[in-house]
């Protein structure tokens, strides 16, 4: 038994309303994005050419910034920002960098990774995107946050 067109369409216009209606922020689950629950997270931003590093030094990097931001003061926050390019059979690290837990940049109510870059050995044109977590003393307790990945992952002139 096949449904007629009309109705076909009546109910793809009926699910897209419903999902409309009751989500609160429909292009969230497009993006497969999930917003934070807690008043403590990550925020991690897509994989990018750095225009600090070329202004500084001259060279292309491809660079991932994340932050992690809660309403208690963080401790000894070890952020972790890796890089991963996308292959052609697997995704594969090309970058990882930590916040110092001991440094004073490491505790606050914002903690940043700014830091973590891979250098361009070619213009060839490739796919990267970032991964952070977090583990920070926050009101005594240890907490390790679950990974987060860049919402998207576009084309960018750096190859190695």
């Amino acid at each position: 038994m096949t449904l007629p067109k009309h109705v076909i369409r009546l109910f793809l216009i009926a699910v897209l309303l419903l999902t409309q209606t009751f989500l609160i922020e429909p292009h969230v689950l497009a993006s497969g994005v999930t917003p934070p629950r807690t008043a403590c997270h990550i925020e991690i931003g897509n994989a990018h050419l750095s225009t600090s590093i070329k202004r500084k030094r001259g060279l292309d990097a491809v660079k991932v910034n994340a932050t992690s931001t809660c309403n208690f003061t963080q401790r000894n926050v070890q952020l972790t920002v890796k890089i991963f390019k996308v292959g052609a059979i697997t995704d594969y690290l090309v970058a990882q960098k930590s916040t110092d837990p001991l440094a004073a940049a490491s505790s606050g109510y914002v903690v940043k990774n700014q830091f973590t870059f891979l250098l361009c050995k070619t213009s060839k044109e490739s796919f990267f995107y970032g991964v952070a977590y977090s583990r920070a003393i926050i009101n005594g307790k240890r907490y390790t946050t679950l990974p987060v990945r860049s919402e998207d992952s576009k084309p960018i002139d750096c190859g190695n």
